[in-house]
């Protein structure tokens, strides 16, 4: 990378530092009289106020290199790679974050510093289980740290520890008595064992999954087990969902729709042979559930026995033809299977159900776009989907890939720039133009544009697409 042409694209505040940064250096070097113990730690710390700076604003390609400079000529110093830990985290590159940590540790960093960023990188990767230990043995030390007190609480809720999420949110709710990111998950995990305490929580969250606790809770009180386990289920949040939906069948096993959504909710835990047996015992219950041959199916297409998802799926679509996301499904089965005509079939029919839904429209493009079967179909699609959120600037942006895979360049061009004009972090529409500058030969409109997006996405994937798009520049 040319990385005086990444400096272009950042403020003259943070190319004015470079040169006086230079001009320090110079120098300092220039000028014997001075000790070099004192130079070494004025260039260090321009060193580390350049980076902070790059870093708050945004330009995080040109701090990652001024913290490794730092870091470099500076060897022994723990804090470059503190900084750098940190960088790594709001860039969601967690392994080079812990590896950071790891040196930084070794150089002698205090284990205050250390444990609460290793909790913080382990949330980025969603590993529970070391956040746990690493945010608890950080609070053993300093108990007051309230950001790691709620991924340590985030924790306990993603592995089901819901006595210790309790006892956390507790803590946070006395510290942050109005913080709807606090008592909502308290409302949310006391809906379970005291509901009359939970609701003041809900209620004062105010956010869309406290409302659905409410009228859970204001519903059938025997039924408040299932009615809850919906909720969580509808919400992602799986192991309340897990939790309230054991209650709701161990109180009544022949409650078969909450038969059927434990054994959805423990396929999205991973717990793929305990989720079959509930939902086989569902279909078997009642075999005219759409939502049991539904889930049966889904389960058997996301672990590839397409032989076994295709019955399920059928007998879903026969007793609900309404249902788009059956048609979907259908789709994506017989996709896989081979039969690329009955899943263009599908795939219209789902259309024709949902004309005006974004998701589903979203879900074709990306159909055709991630099989690479027909993008003339898929420009159909990604029109509708403009039509429909002519203010999603990703809508823009899918446009213009299919047109550019059509070999459309100025229309995608055109759809990229709007899409930027509409939201201008928009990491994955800076990345295209600069593969289309690099097309068309305008190496550096190329690299300053794959630099804006290195310095803004946090998607792994689409990082190491930009990566390797800049390591080919000329």
């Amino acid at each position: 990378m040319r990385y005086s042409t990444a400096l272009m694209n950042t403020p003259v505040s943070l190319r004015t530092s470079v040169c006086l940064l230079a001009l320090l250096l110079t120098s300092a070097c220039a000028t014997p009289p001075t000790p070099a113990p004192v130079v070494v730690d004025v260039a260090r710390a321009v060193l580390l106020d350049l980076g902070d700076l790059h870093a708050a604003h945004g330009a995080r390609t040109a701090a990652e290199a001024v913290y490794w400079h730092a870091a470099h000529t500076h060897s022994g110093d723990p804090t470059p790679y503190v900084r750098l830990a940190y960088l790594y985290l709001s860039w969601n590159r967690a392994e080079e974050g812990l590896n950071a940590v790891d040196i930084a540790a070794w150089m002698g960093s205090p284990a205050t510093q250390v444990l609460p960023l290793r909790a913080a990188l382990h949330a980025r990767m969603e590993d529970w289980e070391q956040v746990r230990v690493y945010g608890t043995a950080a609070l053993a030390l300093t108990p007051t740290d309230s950001a790691t007190r709620r991924r340590v609480a985030q924790a306990n809720v993603r592995l089901g520890h819901v006595d210790a999420a309790l006892a956390d949110y507790t803590l946070l709710y006395a510290a942050f008595p109005t913080d709807p990111a606090v008592r909502e998950p308290l409302g949310a995990l006391l809906a379970l064992s005291e509901p009359d305490a939970a609701l003041p929580h809900l209620q004062a969250a105010g956010t869309p999954l406290a409302a659905d606790l409410i009228a859970a809770l204001e519903g059938d009180s025997r039924a408040r087990f299932a009615l809850l386990g919906q909720v969580y289920n509808r919400h992602a949040e799986w192991q309340l969902a897990r939790l309230a939906l054991e209650q709701a069948v161990g109180s009544d096993p022949d409650n078969v729709d909450a038969v059927a959504r434990l054994g959805h909710t423990l396929d999205q835990l991973g717990q793929g042979q305990a989720a079959l047996a509930y939902l086989e015992a569902a279909v078997e219950q009642a075999p005219d559930s759409a939502l049991n041959h539904s889930l049966l199916g889904l389960h058997y297409l996301q672990a590839g026995n397409l032989s076994a998802a295709r019955p399920h799926l059928e007998a879903a679509y026969d007793l609900d033809p309404e249902n788009p996301a059956l048609c979907l499904y259908l789709a994506y089965l017989y996709g896989d299977l081979g039969y690329a005509d009955a899943a263009d079939v599908w795939l219209e029919e789902a259309i024709y159900l949902a004309p005006a839904d974004p998701v589903i429209s979203e879900a074709v493009v990306h159909f055709y776009l991630n099989r690479e079967v027909d993008a003339e179909r898929a420009l159909e699609a990604a029109r509708l989907l403009v039509q429909q959120t002519p203010a999603d600037a990703a809508a823009y942006d899918v446009l213009g890939w299919v047109e550019a895979l059509l070999g459309h360049e100025a229309a995608a061009q055109d759809h990229w720039e709007h899409a930027l004009e509409l939201d201008p972090e928009l990491a994955a529409a800076h990345y295209h133009l600069g593969w289309l500058y690099a097309r068309q030969g305008a190496f550096d409109a190329a690299e300053a544009a794959l630099v804006r997006a290195q310095d803004l996405t946090t998607d792994p994937l689409l990082h190491a697409q930009i990566a390797q798009a800049l390591a080919e520049l000329p």
